[in-house]
């Protein structure tokens, strides 16, 4: 045991399991607040059907831009097609969101098919007494336009200004490409697809890039000429796990405080969320000494600032691997549960993308700079801060690298099927912090992350 008196006394066994039951306690609590939860105001939705239409999901229109643009660039084989629309069936959104995709299948499928599913809607809300007569309209002209029979101005204008994209899409079904609003859509759609690809394209460079670099690392580190930075505490105490527990308190606390605020300021509430870069100092409070607190957070230079971000980046490049694999898991368990359920299940979702599309300049600025400084400063001095300095006490690198990623991956609201992959990136996040022992790395790592992620989405909605 270590004589520094600067050193924190060890907890007792006792206590500190006490500490995990009480936050293993509050993550579970979490996780059934954003999943349950979730799925129960999702059903909900289902079971009515909404006054006004609203505006399609960010993220279901950008697919559907792509299977526009898919169709259009290149011969797309029947159940290729079909494979478009299933992606798209997955996602919640009532009565107005099956219109869209019906929409959508009339453009990729076919006009008999997309008859015979809106024949289906409105089977479906025969008998509803909250049944809207525009609703009804809506599916009167959709089903003269995917007959074959043209439609007045004021119905293709009410389709265009109740479903935007979708609803240009379908006014313009059968129209010469030179048709304005024939080549606008596709042109949108055009758009979307060149930044899929472009997107993709540097993801595959990259991960290639980094499969090569995970190879060099591992024969290195196999070698005994790959130094690890980061030093084990010299005494196990609970303040990691604690500082946990304060977070998640005070995240349920400001999200509340966040919901409220929402009416009144918009997407700008999320500033609050910033007095939660405070809970990280809950050790300092509870009375460690600040030159230990830094060493044991990785609030520290390492071997230079710039030399720490360029080290967070061949870091998280190298890491792709690790992450290609947890997205295929992600994809399997996609599969197995929509073979199970005998439903189409889509991708999971974050309320980042709606909320980039509908916030305006300011929104996006607010979300660019949540996304891109708080959760690489805030999570990672949680995560790979103090909560990894806490299991490195008492286990290995790569079973506390698997616990952090397990418990940062449930606590994000993209839902339980998402937790491989996401549990991947808080795992390469990890082994970042083993490498570099400064948080600068495994911070920069989150930022590049989150960076390519919303401007990849940024550029997908501008289009």
């Amino acid at each position: 045991m270590s004589t520094d008196p600067a050193a924190p006394r060890p907890s007792s066994p006792m206590a500190t399991a006490l500490i995990w039951v009480v936050v293993s306690s509050l993550v579970l609590g979490v996780v059934l607040m954003q999943n349950l939860g979730g799925t129960g105001a999702a059903t909900q939705a289902q079971a009515t059907i909404p006054d006004e239409p609203g505006a399609s999901s960010a993220l279901i229109e950008v697919m559907g831009k792509y299977a526009v643009f898919a169709v259009n660039a290149a011969p797309v084989p029947a159940d290729q097609r079909k494979k478009l629309i299933g992606q798209l069936e997955g996602f919640d959104g009532g009565t107005y969101n099956e219109i869209r995709v019906a929409i959508l299948v009339g453009e990729v499928i076919g006009p008999d098919e997309a008859i015979d599913r809106l024949a289906r809607i409105r089977e479906s809300i025969q008998g509803e007494q909250a049944t809207p007569s525009t609703l009804l309209d809506d599916l009167d002209t959709l089903d003269r336009v995917y007959a074959g029979h043209s439609v007045t101005p004021d119905a293709a204008t009410r389709l265009a200004d109740r479903y935007g994209w979708f609803g240009r899409l379908a006014i313009s079904f059968g129209q010469k490409p030179d048709d304005p609003t024939r080549s606008g859509v596709v042109g949108a759609a055009r758009r979307v697809g060149f930044v899929l690809i472009g997107a993709f394209a540097v993801i595959g460079l990259a991960g290639l890039l980094g499969f090569a670099l995970l190879i060099t690392a591992i024969v290195l580190l196999a070698l005994g000429r790959f130094r690890l930075r980061y030093r084990r505490p010299d005494a196990v105490t609970s303040l990691g796990v604690e500082t946990l527990g304060v977070f998640l308190v005070s995240f349920l606390i400001v999200s509340v405080i966040v919901d409220l605020l929402r009416p009144v300021l918009g997407i700008q509430a999320l500033w609050i969320t910033w007095i939660l870069a405070l809970t990280p100092l809950w050790p300092v409070v509870r009375g460690m000494d600040w030159a230990r607190f830094r060493q044991r957070i990785g609030w520290r230079r390492g071997q230079g600032v710039f030399v720490e971000i360029g080290a967070g980046i061949m870091g998280y490049v190298a890491g792709l691997p690790i992450v290609f694999l947890g997205v295929l898991m992600t994809l399997a368990l996609m599969a197995i549960w929509g073979w199970i359920t005998g439903a189409a299940q889509g991708a999971p979702t974050h309320p980042l993308p709606d909320e980039l599309i509908n916030g305006g300049i300011g929104g996006t600025i607010t979300l660019f700079i949540v996304a891109t400084v708080w959760a690489p400063l805030v999570e990672e001095s949680i995560f790979r801060g103090l909560l990894y300095d806490h299991l490195r006490g008492f286990a290995p690198a790569i079973v506390s690298a698997l616990i952090v990623g397990l418990i940062f991956a449930s606590l994000h609201p993209q839902g339980l099927l998402a937790v491989p992959a996401l549990m991947s990136i808080g795992v390469v996040l990890s082994l970042i912090r083993e490498w570099r022992g400064s948080l600068i790395a495994s911070m920069t790592g989150h930022a590049l992350n989150n960076g390519f992620v919303v401007t990849m989405l940024l550029l997908a909605f501008s289009a």
